[in-house]
């Protein structure tokens, strides 16, 4: 994927102090809050919440589970995170299908990785596309596709001649 026309650079984050990250319920996003009031959202390449597809998952490595839970959710973090690095990165995988036919094949896809200056060490986000067997756990198909950062405009509070009013403020909304 690459960065082309989708989303930006993951090097525009670098030097921004997280803040807060939020997960989507439902959709297969990942939202990273700044202390800059600037928003980024790591996106899965070609999702269309009117046509989900095959149910996708965000993932990331161990590591980061930690730093997520502690800044998910609007509560101020004692600790501060810092991004000192940030770029697009090339996983393989294995990917497969189950059933009549069973197949097997190595999928490259492209994930966000970043460190922060107070650890060091790299994380990763990536995303995985995964159906089962009703009525089981077993997993009958699984794949991967791209992810890729974009940046979210946060809507002005000044409000615009001729918007409504109301709780949103007219057409006050965040553009994803």
């Amino acid at each position: 994927m690459g960065i082309g026309p989708l989303g930006v650079s993951p090097s525009e984050i670098v030097g921004k102090v997280l803040k807060r990250i939020s997960r989507s319920s439902t959709h297969p996003t990942v939202t990273f809050y700044f202390t800059d009031n600037t928003t980024y959202q790591v996106r899965v390449d070609g999702y269309n919440p009117m046509y989900p597809g095959i149910p996708k998952e965000i993932e990331t490595d161990p590591g980061f589970g930690p730093i997520l839970q502690q800044l998910e959710g609007a509560g101020p973090s004692s600790t501060t995170y810092t991004i000192s690095h940030a770029k697009m990165v090339t996983l393989r995988d294995r990917a497969y299908e189950l059933g009549k036919k069973e197949s097997r094949w190595d999928q490259q896809h492209e994930a966000v990785a970043f460190k922060f200056a107070e650890e060091g060490r790299w994380h990763c986000i990536w995303v995985s596309l995964a159906e089962y067997e009703r009525n089981s756990q077993r997993c009958i198909f699984r794949n991967f596709d791209d992810v890729y950062l974009d940046k979210l405009d946060r809507p002005s509070k000044k409000r615009r001649p001729g918007s409504r009013g109301g709780r949103l403020g007219g057409n006050q909304r965040w553009n994803q």
